[in-house]
């Protein structure tokens, strides 16, 4: 809990606030409701997977690229699991998009995130336009496809 006399702050509003300690009894309460809530509603091990939709998210989600030119992707991701997990991501490229590898996998210990980097390279040919990449990402208990994305322009 936080230290007795303590202010909570809120970007959105403009004053400093405190929370007697029944009501932050009953913000946590329905905490934990949620979470119970949540997890009857999804097949994750872990409730944060479905709220989380950012979990596995390429970066930078766009970028601008010239015919003949190279560039990178990163596929970051947390592991919400109490356990580690090993995630099998499999990239689908547009036409004139490459990749170095366009397979990896990556194991991430029990609540740790990282990430895996793929080399992109754009056709001299490249038809100019805005692209879609997409990963499917998969463990043990799930095949998740096409379930990030990313846009690369070319211009």
């Amino acid at each position: 809990g936080l230290p007795e006399g303590s202010w909570m702050v809120n970007q959105h509003i403009p004053h400093l606030f405190r929370f007697t300690p029944a009501r932050l009894e009953l913000l946590e309460q329905r905490y934990r409701e949620r979470i119970e809530l949540i997890n009857a509603l999804t097949l994750w091990d872990d409730p944060n997977y479905a709220i989380d939709e950012r979990w596995a998210s390429f970066y930078p989600y766009g970028q601008t690229l010239a015919p003949g030119a190279t560039g990178k992707l990163e596929l970051r991701v947390w592991n919400h699991s109490v356990r580690d997990r090993e995630m099998r991501v499999k990239l689908h490229l547009p036409s004139g998009v490459t990749a170095a590898r366009s397979e990896a996998v990556l194991t991430l210990p029990a609540r740790r995130h990282g990430s895996m980097t793929f080399p992109l390279s754009i056709a001299d040919n490249a038809e100019p336009g805005i692209k879609v990449i997409t990963a499917d990402i998969a463990s043990d208990d799930f095949d998740l496809k096409q379930w990030a994305e990313a846009l690369v322009k070319i211009e």
